[in-house]
């Protein structure tokens, strides 16, 4: 799994530079009062949100599936855009990404598992279609989270919240530019990205290009990714849009998910970390998980009359996701300087989605009362295959096939690779699930527009089917869940607004449990009450929530027996804090603060677990950032960014006592960038130069499961533009 790393980059760096030179030669530069008009000529639909820059968005379409103003909806919207992502070299990683956003957290480098007011989530969304962990911020335009239960609108979801990704479209006038970043820890990236009109007004394309490398703490374990992303729209004469979207994903991780082991002295696993062990990584370097995401999204618009908009659209993606790893125990005796019970798990398989959505709008306006009415039908099918080997327990201490003990001092990595030889061939299933809903939605305004009540509710079917083709045994399911979600926002006056909301959510739990009996849906309720305000000529926007969420019905594996049993309840209560402010044209200061409290409910099988903190959330964590940017004189185009963010300490599992007893200590990092921004060539082309600099004082600490933090790095990018 080891990668070239320098043919790469000359070849990608080869092909932004002549693409975007080719751009840059081929179009002409047309008078600016054409170009603006170009720009008027793409209408937005209700059903979109324009493009972003900078760092403050106020409008969403993901929490309604409508465009809306944050400040009338009655629930927390939070925002993350390219700008911010760019600029705080925040690419692929939520760690990173939501570190100024309260209620979300992150456990890892690689996997992308997220938790939004302390429940964890299991996909992101992108462009309302679920979407298994992967993404690529080359065509990201922002990242909206939605708070709360979401299931209303999107079906199977957490009730904690969702991420939904929403990517560029294009642009009805030509523009291009080119990326280059290098810095520390082996890191690389490339971008390239053009956008403009194919026939003046009436067939528009963007394309985005991306390539990626970077090296982690631990030995061997780095990763790469390529990603290349396009869309083709076309507009109709009589006011319809037709819009296709493709993507590609390769993302190979190499010896990935290392972590720092327990140390045992004396015969006994302690809840103390190995830290003598620096960077060693128990992981073979030729172990990893190879991801690869192929995607595809059609969406129809049509406005049939001034009131009545429809939407369709239809989305495919296949996912392959094999895997070498080799497990072992979670310790390392400090006696014998080794690591015990290795073994060889090789995974194949993968995930094919399809899905089908139909939206139509009615805008109602009776007078006093106007009303956005939204019915909904959507379809998806969700298929997977899983096969796995692994090494024989009678072959376990055969050097031949494994060596299961690993010295520290003189590490043999050896572990055979050969599904031939890993003869346990212990896993080969499929699975399937068909999703059919109907949701309905109304947003009623009141009072002069001073009120909105939102309703929506959510019938939900599923038919699951499995198949064990290792024995012949097939299991057939068939679901059905409501959903709903009630909110009402009042404006008290101009800046200020108040709102409150109860929604809930469900989740299949798929397969059976020991008896052979399908599992029982996980379900969530919570409850929201907040106020939004817009104050000092609508510079200051402050958003402050508490919140109540539960979800019953958790599967948990027994640390004993090690079978899954539904455990119960797990809970989530307490408030955040959003504010953003442009102290000038010149000064952006913005931050969160998040106070909760999650934990186990309820356990049936092990109440010892009852108020247990659900890993990898803190109870406490904050940021706050700036951007100074000079907007005149001989020095203008200066910018720089500072930010600083507190992670409280975390639990990062239930199992065994050792574990249980573990608490993952608190952790601050302070960031900070600087650039220039000029342009040439008579205003069209525009440079940026950036050097960004993380973890400024340089903290020793971890997070997500054990994972050591990077110390301080530096990274140079410049990126030049052409419009």
């Amino acid at each position: 799994m080891k990668t070239r790393l320098i043919p790469r980059f000359q070849s990608f760096a080869i092909l932004a530079v002549s693409l975007l030179g080719a751009s840059v030669i081929a179009q002409p530069a047309p008078a600016a009062p054409l170009a603006a008009a170009t720009e008027d000529a793409v209408k937005l639909s209700p059903f979109e949100v324009s493009s972003t820059t900078g760092y403050t968005s106020t409008v969403t379409s993901s929490g309604t599936r409508i465009r809306a103003d944050i400040r009338e909806l009655p629930f927390s919207v939070g925002i993350v855009t390219s700008d911010f992502i760019g600029d705080f070299a925040a690419f692929n990683d939520y760690k990173d990404s939501f570190a100024y956003t309260s209620g979300v957290s992150s456990r890892g480098n690689y996997n992308q598992a997220y938790y939004v007011r302390g429940l964890q989530n299991d996909g992101q969304l992108r462009n309302g279609f679920f979407r298994a962990g992967m993404f690529d911020a080359a065509n990201v335009d922002r990242i909206e989270v939605i708070k709360g239960p979401n299931a209303g609108i999107y079906g199977r979801a957490s009730p904690g919240g969702a991420i939904n990704v929403v990517t560029k479209m294009p642009t009805p006038f030509s523009n291009s530019s080119a990326t280059v970043r290098y810095g520390d820890n082996q890191f690389r990236r490339y971008e390239l990205a053009a956008s403009g009109p194919i026939v003046a007004n009436k067939l528009l394309f963007r394309i985005d290009i991306a390539h990626q490398t970077e090296r982690f703490y631990y030995d061997h374990e780095d990763f790469r990714q390529d990603t290349v992303s396009g869309v083709v729209q076309y507009l109709f004469d009589a006011g319809g849009k037709l819009t296709f979207e493709a993507d590609w994903l390769d993302k190979p991780m190499r010896a990935n998910g290392a972590n720092t082991l327990f140390r045992r002295v004396g015969g006994v696993t302690t809840s103390q970390l190995a830290q003598e062990l620096g960077r060693f990584n128990p992981a073979p370097p030729e172990t990893g998980l190879n991801r690869q995401l192929k995607a595809g999204n059609l969406t129809f618009e049509q406005k049939l009359t001034d009131r009545i908009q429809f939407r369709a659209t239809a989305h495919s993606s296949v996912r392959l996701d094999p895997s070498l790893r080799v497990g072992g125990d979670q310790f390392y005796t400090v006696e014998t300087r080794t690591i015990a019970n290795r073994l060889a798990d090789l995974q194949e398989g993968g995930t094919r989605y399809a899905a089908a959505q139909s939206d139509l709008l009615i805008d109602i306006d009776t007078g006093p009362v106007q009303q956005k009415l939204l019915a909904t039908f959507d379809f998806a099918r969700d298929t997977s295959r899983d096969e796995r080997w692994r090494v024989l327990a009678a072959d376990r201490n055969n050097p031949i096939y494994n060596l299961p003990t690993l010295n520290v001092s003189a590490p043999n990595y050896f572990v055979v690779s050969d599904k031939r030889l890993l003869r346990d061939f212990y896993r080969n299933d499929t699975s399937r699930a068909d999703t059919s809903a109907v949701f309905v939605s109304d947003r009623v305004y009141f009072a002069g527009k001073r009120g909105l009540l939102l309703l929506g509710g959510r019938q939900n079917w599923v038919k699951s089917t499995s198949r064990d083709y290792r024995n012949g045994a097939t299991t057939d399911q068939r679901r059905k869940a409501l959903t709903y979600q009630l909110g009402l926002n009042w404006k008290i006056n101009e800046p200020l607004s108040v709102y409150a909301n109860y929604s809930t959510s469900f989740r299949v739990n798929g397969g059976l449990d020991p008896t052979g009996k399908p599992w029982d849906n996980q379900k969530g309720k919570g409850s929201e009450g907040g106020f939004k305000a817009e104050l000092l000529d609508q510079k200051l926007t402050l958003t402050a929530a508490y919140f109540d969420i539960t979800r019953f019905n958790v599967i948990r594996t027994n640390a004993v027996t090690r079978l899954q049993e539904l455990t119960g309840e797990e809970n989530s209560k307490g408030w955040e804090f959003d504010f953003q402010y442009q102290v000038t044209k010149s000064f952006l200061l913005f931050g969160q603060y998040t106070n909760l409290k999650a934990r186990i409910a309820a356990d049936l099988q092990d109440p010892t677990l009852v108020g247990f903190q659900i890993p990898f959330v803190p109870d406490e964590s904050y940021g706050i950032a700036v951007r100074y940017e000079l907007r005149s004189g001989r020095l203008k185009g200066l910018f720089s960014t500072l930010g600083y963010k507190s992670v409280g300490t975390i639990t990062t599992s239930t199992t065994a006592g050792y574990q249980r007893n573990y608490v993952q200590a608190a952790y601050t990092q302070l960031d900070g960038s600087v650039g220039y921004m000029w342009k040439t060539g008579g205003t069209r082309l525009s440079h940026k130069v950036a050097l960004n600099l993380k973890n400024l004082l340089d903290e020793h600490y971890y997070f997500g499961d054990r994972t050591r933090g990077l110390g301080f790095a530096s990274y140079f990018a410049y990126t030049l533009s052409y419009r």
